[in-house]
């Protein structure tokens, strides 16, 4: 019974790294991942043209395996069919109470609120009905992520805009 005092003491000390091994974290994204939480669109006008605005609501994501943060400035963003096969419409986006670029540390999130609009255009009626599609739209934004080096594009779910009559 002497030996079997150490034995006791040792035992919940090796199984503390199998313990701790699995506490590591799985989550694999080592690049800047983008995603649109919500989306909102509100068309307005009639014969001689129309205007859509709304807001996006835009999520980075970044895993704790980078290899370090990273800096994302924002691209091109449009609104597309709901098929994600045609574009109808470039879209302008407003001023943010997030400044871009910013920086996304490892495991972390950062959120933004993009307001957006046509700028100072209008669209014609034909582009109206397109906005206005019974199927819907999905927006499609790119980012610019310092640790791939490349744009990277991300797409909404479905919205099926206000105001259209």
């Amino acid at each position: 019974m002497i030996y079997d005092c150490p034995v006791r003491i040792l035992l919940p000390l090796l199984a503390l790294p199998i313990f701790l091994a699995g506490c590591a974290s799985t989550d694999p994204t080592v690049f800047v991942d983008a995603s649109l939480k919500s989306a909102s669109a509100a068309v307005q006008g009639g014969a001689l043209g129309a205007t859509v605005t709304g807001e996006l609501v835009l999520e980075l994501h970044l895993g704790p395996r980078a290899s370090g943060p990273s800096q994302v400035s924002l691209g091109a963003f449009a609104i597309l069919d709901a098929g994600q096969k045609a574009a109808i419409t470039s879209i302008v986006l407003g001023p943010s109470a997030t400044e871009f670029p910013v920086t996304v540390d490892l495991d972390s999130d950062v959120s933004a609120t993009l307001p957006y609009s046509l700028g100072s255009k209008t669209v014609p009626a034909e582009t109206k009905a397109r906005l206005c599609d019974a199927a819907g739209v999905v927006f499609r934004g790119t980012i610019q992520d310092s640790l791939l080096g490349g744009s990277t594009p991300f797409f909404s779910a479905v919205v099926h805009p206000t105001g259209c009559m």
